[in-house]
Order: structure tokens, then sequence, then C-alpha cells
């Protein structure tokens, strides 16, 4: 599975290399620039109103990761699957909220510009003004989503750069989903209940059907025997009586 997704990253990166800026899938602006090092980022431009909406949009999302992410725990899969399914959970559960909250600034701001929409994604995910209420991992996973170094994105605005992330997402869980596939393919094939149920039922209708045949056999040299018997018995007195 770790294979699978090197490889898939590795197909990802090829195809963003044709066009105006071929180093944008592969080395930051600033090579060695760390989030530390990099200017601090600002509070977003919002009003309280729009805040406290864009909020409550990710509170729901996380909401609804962790639940997903408890049925993926209680269906016991092996550790190295389950880890490799709630790492792709939460990367969807990000790429939806990013979408929604997107959709959410448009909708107040109609006209709004590229550069501003990602300005304003790029505020609310690097500062804590908005997602600091956020869990650990969820908020790790947006912030590499959508990286802190503009550098790093697969597009100039916002926008372009989610659609490529999609494409990559789409493409990491198609191999992922066939590489499961082929091994369980290898697997030695299941046994087969049903089957052997009926091979069990039909020696114990034999074993049944023997038992009531031998009884009656059984019964009728009894009572032949018993009818010879009670006559020979009866045979001697009466030879004495005539």
């Amino acid at each position: 599975l770790k294979r699978v997704v090197a490889q898939a990253r590795r197909v990802h990166r090829r195809s963003c290399l044709p066009g105006p800026h071929p180093l944008r899938c592969a080395m930051p602006a600033n090579v060695g620039e760390s989030p530390e090092e990099s200017p601090e980022v600002p509070e977003p431009d919002l009003s309280m109103e729009l805040q406290d909406q864009v909020r409550r949009c990710l509170m729901e999302h996380e909401a609804g990761c962790s639940k997903e992410e408890a049925r993926l725990c209680r269906r016991r899969l092996p550790p190295a699957e389950e880890a490799m399914e709630i790492a792709l959970l939460r990367e969807k559960c990000a790429e939806i909220a990013v979408i929604e909250v997107m959709t959410t600034l448009r909708s107040f701001d109609p006209d709004i510009s590229k550069e501003k929409l990602s300005n304003d994604i790029y505020s609310i995910l690097h500062s804590d003004a908005v997602v600091g209420h956020l869990n650990t991992q969820l908020k790790g996973v947006l912030r590499t989503l959508v990286p802190r170094n503009r550098g790093e994105w697969l597009a100039e605005d916002i926008e372009r750069h989610m659609a490529e992330k999609r494409a990559f997402l789409r493409l990491l869980s198609e191999r992922l989903h066939r590489a499961v596939g082929d091994v369980v393919s290898r697997l030695p094939p299941p046994a087969q209940p049903l089957q052997q149920s009926a091979a069990i039922r039909v020696a114990v209708a034999s074993g049944g059907s023997s038992a009531v045949l031998l009884g009656a056999c059984g019964g009728a040299v009894g009572f032949s025997g018993g009818f010879v018997a009670g006559a020979l018995v009866g045979l001697v007195p009466a030879a004495f009586t005539l």
C-alpha cells in the first residue's frame, strides 16, 4: 500500500510539470523555508457573522469525520489498512470542508476575486482565529491540503489548486483500491459453509434412513422368530392330547 501511495504521488508530480510554472509541484519558492520561518499569517479579514458561519461549517465536518473514523475502527481492519483508510478519510473530509468554505465565502460576496478568495482561505486555515478550535488531526490535514508556503500550491489560485488536489486524491484512491483488490484476489478461496451444511444434512438423512430400515428389518425378524418359537413350544403338548 505504501508503494502504491508513493507511485501515485510520483505520477501526480509528473503530470503537474508541463505549464507556465514547471516547479510549482516540486519545490517551495524559497528552498529550505519552513512554516516556522515563513511570515506570520494575518487573521482573515471577515465579518463576525461570516467567521461564525465558517467556524460552524468546519465543526460540522469535524464531527462527521470523527463519526466515520469510529465506524472504521469498529470494522477491526488490519492496522496498516486501518491507518491508510483513516488517512484517506481525513483528506476527503478536509477537501470537502475547504470546498464548502469557498462556497460560503462566495455566497457572502459573489464578486469576490480569485486573489481575495485565495488569501481568505489561506488566512482561515493558517491562523487560529477560525480553526483554532479544531482537533489537531483535522487541522493538520487542512493545512497540508492548503500549504502555508504558497510556493507549494499546485496552482496560483485556490480553486485551481483544489482541482489539482482532487485529481491526485482520486488517482490515489483508485490505485489503492486496485492494490487491495489484487491482494484479496490472491488469497485462497473461502470455505463454503452452505455446501458443507448440505453434505452434512445428506449424511444425517442417510443415517436416519438406514436406522429406520434396519429397525424395521429387525422388527420383522423378531416377529418371525417369535412366531416360529411359539409354534414349536405349543406343538409338543398338543401331541400328547391327541
